[in-house]
């Protein structure tokens, strides 16, 4: 099915919900407090406009509701959104019902790095590298800079939004600083896998975050696991590997 649809600004790749009835789509808006995200009914072609309330990066269904994560500007130092004060620069993990059932909750997932800019939006708050949503709704991961000046991958459940487990990613043998090129969760939830260029990725144990195992390969192009969680499939440049995880 084709869409036609007109955007302000440059668009991020869609996602669809779990059973593919539903597309979100994320968009640059003009300007701080205009609608930013987009959700197209693939079954009606309805389109409707939404206003995340943050300056956002990323986002993704977490079940039927949306995950929206971003910074928030230094402009609006010390306003109030979701009954909690905010800081410029702060990023923030922000749980929308787009049926508006629920109150939005959300959680700060890491203080501010200061930014003199303090236009609407703040490009000085972009700082995730990747996010990944287990695929049963009830967690998520970001892999982001943090305000110490390194990268992390922080974990969040989602019901309510309360942060989880953190993990530095420290740095490569020539130190370099290592960050997320890519996140994912295995079926059950129980497991989350990071991956980087130019070094081994690991699997960590989503509660704790304690390293269970290395993934092969420097820089895989992409991976998945297979429905049962038993398969990992790591993409490289110039071949497949299919690795059995063991429990």
């Amino acid at each position: 099915r084709e869409f036609s649809f007109a955007v302000n600004g440059k668009t991020e790749p869609a996602r669809f919900n779990r059973d593919s009835t539903k597309m979100l789509l994320t968009y640059h808006p003009r300007g701080f407090g205009e609608a930013d995200f987009a959700v197209f009914d693939l079954k009606t072609g309805e389109r409707k406009d939404f206003v995340s309330g943050i300056s956002l990066q990323a986002a993704d269904w977490a079940g039927e509701k949306i995950a929206l994560v971003g910074g928030w500007p230094a402009a609006r130092n010390a306003q109030v959104l979701d009954g909690i004060i905010r800081h410029g620069g702060e990023l923030t993990l922000r749980l929308m019902d787009i049926n508006g059932v629920e109150e939005s909750q959300s959680v700060v997932i890491d203080g501010p790095i200061f930014n003199s800019n303090s236009s609407f939006p703040d490009p000085g708050y972009n700082r995730i590298h990747e996010i990944a949503i287990d695929p049963k709704g009830r967690q998520l991961a970001v892999g982001f800079y943090s305000k110490e000046l390194e990268s992390r991958v922080v974990t969040v459940n989602l019901a309510p939004p309360q942060l989880q487990a953190q993990i530095s990613l420290g740095f490569t043998k020539d130190n370099r600083l290592l960050k997320a090129n890519g996140l994912f969760y295995f079926q059950d939830g129980e497991k989350f896998g990071v991956t980087h260029f130019g070094a081994e990725g690991k699997i960590f144990a989503s509660s704790s975050a304690t390293p269970i195992a290395a993934i092969p390969g420097k820089g895989p192009l992409g991976v998945a696991t297979s429905r049962d969680g038993r398969l990992l499939a790591i993409a490289m440049s110039s071949e497949l590997l299919i690795y059995e995880v063991r429990k």
